[in-house]
């Protein structure tokens, strides 16, 4: 019985961390919108077909003097959450590969969010240079405070309670740079809630959290293997202890 319990509480855990994870891919940038930010200079996003890793690819194409900072805007319009995200742990990955004449810190990151037309950043890091397709992830917390706002209208910081419904993406870009072009790939997006990270990495609750009808197979399934193990155990010890009566 103790180990089917600890079957059960693995099981719960991590069904409750799975249910509460926003996981996005995307690899042809196909329902995307494309802006640009900054001070001066110019930058610009364009989708192009092939020479991907595979398939469609994004360029990034900067033009910045030294007193310029522009970034070019990727916004993923066809996903929107109304998931509350304050506190929520994030992982974006991109394939990245730079164009020719890279130099230096490639291009910097930002992650975005937009609600209602207004367009938030967070910095998360630079690209630096890659000679070939690299998956580059950028990690960090989902506060409010930490983020600016580059486009459109509204409050000066996200909403982040899940009353407002939100749209991520990321922008890239550069300050003084000239000219510089990257190419991106695969966007990547994880975001797990406080509360799933909790429950993953703690013992189970006591109380047990409704599950979905593939759930309950599942568990029933893990829980039959258990119930059998346990039977088998059971019945060599029968079959010890018997033999060991015969031959007494």
């Amino acid at each position: 019985m103790k180990f089917a319990s600890l079957m059960l509480g693995t099981c719960l855990a991590l069904m409750a961390s799975m249910a509460r994870a926003e996981v996005i891919v995307d690899g042809d940038f196909s329902g995307w919108s494309f802006g640009s930010y900054g001070v001066g200079g110019s930058a610009a996003a364009v989708v192009e077909p092939a020479a991907g890793n595979p398939g469609a690819r994004l360029r990034v194409t900067t033009a910045t003097l030294p007193t310029d900072t522009a970034y070019a805007t990727a916004i993923k319009t066809d996903f929107a959450t109304n998931a509350p995200l304050a506190g929520a742990r994030f992982t974006l990955t991109l394939g990245v590969l730079s164009g020719g004449g890279a130099f230096g810190d490639g291009q910097t990151i930002a992650f975005l969010v937009e609600q209602n037309g207004a367009v938030y950043a967070l910095p998360v890091g630079s690209t630096s240079v890659q000679p070939r397709f690299a998956a580059l992830p950028f990690s960090g917390t989902l506060t409010a405070g930490t983020f600016s706002r580059v486009a459109g209208s509204g409050p000066a910081q996200p909403v982040l309670d899940g009353s407002v419904a939100t749209r991520v993406g990321f922008a890239a870009g550069n300050s003084g740079s000239l000219t510089s072009t990257q190419y991106y790939d695969n966007f990547g997006l994880q975001i797990v809630s406080p509360r799933a990270a909790a429950v993953a990495l703690t013992e189970p609750a006591a109380a047990i959290p409704t599950l979905s009808g593939g759930a309950l197979v599942l568990l029933s399934a893990l829980l039959a293997l258990a119930g059998m193990g346990w039977q088998r155990r059971q019945a060599g010890a029968l079959r010890r202890r018997d033999t060991t009566s015969r031959h007494s």
